[in-house]
């Protein structure tokens, strides 16, 4: 039973959620959503060190680019 409560609580605290980003100006908005690629990348650059600590900040850049961009708009901005 808890699993459903929490299942709704859940829901609930989306619900709330999404009401409060529509209600947000366009500006707001941007900026949230920059934050959150910041911490998208972080993240990422913090995942991949851990599995590569040695890569040079050139390196880690491009791994960083190989996850985030689709292959074709990589390509044209790495060459290698």
């Amino acid at each position: 039973m808890r699993d459903l409560e929490r299942e709704v609580q859940s829901k609930k605290v989306t619900l709330k959620l999404i009401e409060i980003y529509r209600n947000l100006s366009g500006e707001k908005k941007l900026e949230l959503a920059a934050e959150l690629y910041e911490m998208s990348r972080d993240l990422l650059k913090i995942g991949i060190l851990s599995r590569e600590p040695d890569l040079t900040k050139k390196e880690l850049e491009k791994r960083i680019l190989e996850q985030l961009l689709p292959k074709n708009l990589l390509e044209k901005i790495i060459k290698e």
